[in-house]
C-alpha cells in the first residue's frame, strides 16, 4: 500500500537498508507500477549481494516479466 511505502522511504531515507526493508521497497514499488525505482532497488541489491542466486533469479524474473529481454539475456 501507498502508507506502507510512504513508511519504508522515510526508514531508506533515514539510512535503513537492510535487507528486508529494501526487498519490500522493490516489490511495492512493483506492485505500485513504478517500474523503473523497482528496477533500481533490485539492480541495487544484486550489485550489493552478488553471491545470492534468489535474488540473482528474481532481477532475472523481473527482467522478464518487464520484457527486457536485452537485460535478461545478459
Amino acid at each position: 500500500s501507498r502508507e506502507a511505502l510512504t513508511i519504508l522511504e522515510d526508514l531508506f531515507n533515514a539510512g535503513d537498508r537492510r535487507y528486508n526493508t529494501l526487498l519490500q521497497m522493490q516489490e511495492l514499488y512493483e506492485q505500485e507500477g513504478d517500474l523503473p525505482k523497482a528496477r533500481r532497488f533490485l539492480e541495487q541489491m544484486v550489485a550489493e549481494r552478488p553471491s545470492d542466486p534468489a535474488l540473482r533469479k528474481r532481477l532475472a524474473r523481473f527482467y522478464r516479466d518487464t520484457h527486457d529481454e536485452a537485460a535478461y539475456l545478459a
